[in-house]
């Protein structure tokens, strides 16, 4: 099996053997039905240690959506932890206090209610700010700009760390915070400081230079050529910070084992150590957030999801993971080496079929 790292790593002990490859079967096998049921129209699934890729695999229908293990994904709010990275590696390098009221750099964040709002509220979605309407990007088309004023000018929900309440368009300051302290465009920054040193040479916010590897997404009303075509042009001149990027299972593998790793990836520091322990630690730590017009306690690190699954009993505590409503996931689980990639296509989809298989994977660490 390929090495990814360049330089020496202890032996994986769990899932690097040859036999637990061969188990490995086992694990991908609700995907493949769920694909050749209908239930998902195409995915792609990745299972890793820090330095083995131990098995890659893509799943079509024969008259359906044509995709390899290359083709590129619309990875939604996956996108976040990225971000999430680049707003630490701020902080790494002395340029962030994630504690400290952001409107000291972001001087026209005049929402009332806000004057408290940190990095740290941003990234654990207890700040308050509010998401954009539902229906606002489809019929108006807003510009990155004016998505960015509406978040600077919008009284916050309530108040700053008293409750968690999930917001993508909070990222669109955090993105700000990543271009006016680095002095770059964060899409740029991201290229030059995440995607470039780590060899992701598939991800970005815009996926029209490589044409033939993009998945279509299923669900969304953008099925004809046309319609295509102008909402790549679209969000690619938006750039959604909170969910905007395209990728590929490869390249989210490389990100996940970077992270367990420490944050190094051969000679590239991408976050300290400690930064890497920060950011995927709980720190909602039970806060309460509203489901289904009932408190539940909340746990979230910086930017990162931290709760399982019933049923993934083998999942240590330590495992940080983030989820797109196309189906998509990044698991990646420190304590059993374990980086797992899922993709799919279907907005809204169905996530069934990915626990199983994720529910396999441990089976497999389990035998």
């Amino acid at each position: 099996m390929p090495t990814f790292l360049t330089r020496p790593v202890p032996p994986a002990p769990t899932l690097g053997d040859v036999a637990a490859r061969a188990r490995l079967e086992a694990a991908f096998d609700p995907v493949r039905a769920a694909v050749a049921a209908g239930q998902l129209p195409a995915a792609v699934m990745a299972v890793a240690t820090r330095d083995r890729l131990l098995r890659l695999d893509a799943f079509a229908r024969p008259r359906g959506d044509r995709v390899t293990t290359r083709h590129l994904f619309f990875i939604a709010s996956v996108t976040k932890p990225i971000v999430a990275t680049a707003v630490l590696q701020l902080v790494d390098a002395g340029l962030l206090d994630l504690h400290e009221p952001i409107a000291r750099h972001i001087p026209e964040f005049v929402p009332a209610g806000g004057s408290k709002i940190s990095a740290w509220h941003l990234l654990t979605h207890t700040s308050g700010v509010r998401d954009v309407p539902p229906l606002l990007i489809p019929t108006q088309r807003p510009t990155a700009s004016a998505m960015l004023r509406y978040v600077c000018e919008t009284p916050v929900g309530f108040e700053p760390g008293t409750r968690f309440e999930y917001a993508s368009t909070s990222f669109y300051l955090l993105a700000e915070l990543i271009t006016r302290l680095s002095g770059h465009p964060y899409p740029q920054y991201l290229h030059q400081r995440i995607f470039e040193p780590l060899g992701m040479v598939d991800t970005s916010f815009d996926p029209r230079h490589s044409r033939r590897r993009i998945t279509p997404l299923h669900g969304v009303g953008i099925d004809n050529r046309i319609k295509k075509e102008f909402a790549l042009r679209y969000f690619a001149s938006i750039a959604v910070p909170g969910g905007g990027l395209w990728s590929t299972a490869s390249d989210l593998v490389t990100f996940g084992q970077t992270l367990l790793a420490g944050g190094a990836r051969g000679d590239y520091r991408l976050l300290s150590p400690e930064l890497v322990e920060l950011m995927t630690r709980d720190h909602a730590a039970g806060t309460p957030q509203i489901i289904d017009g009932a408190a539940q306690p909340a746990r979230y690190g910086l930017g990162w999801g931290k709760p399982g699954w019933d049923g993934i009993a083998l999942a240590s505590p330590r495992v940080f993971h983030h989820g797109g409503a196309t189906g998509t996931r990044l698991w990646i689980d420190p304590d059993n080496d374990l980086v797992f990639v899922f993709l799919s296509n279907q907005w809204d989809a169905d996530i069934t079929p990915m626990i199983e298989a994720l529910r396999g994977v441990y089976a497999t660490l389990a035998t």
